[in-house]
């Protein structure tokens, strides 16, 4: 099992502490933008998706 060698837990601890930073300076813009795409994609999929039905 890769994680319990010391390279493994050093890679684990650097990505835990690295996601955390990640959401902690980036989390209020990146949700605001993640729905923004959703609410952006929905008339998207919706007409191509439903092309043939017009």
């Amino acid at each position: 099992m890769w994680w319990r060698s010391p390279t493994g837990m050093a890679l684990t601890g650097f990505v835990l502490v690295a996601a955390f930073n990640l959401v902690k300076e980036h989390g209020g813009h990146a949700l605001g933008a993640l729905l923004d795409r959703i609410l952006l994609r929905c008339p998207l999929i919706h007409g191509t998706a439903n092309g043939d039905a017009r």
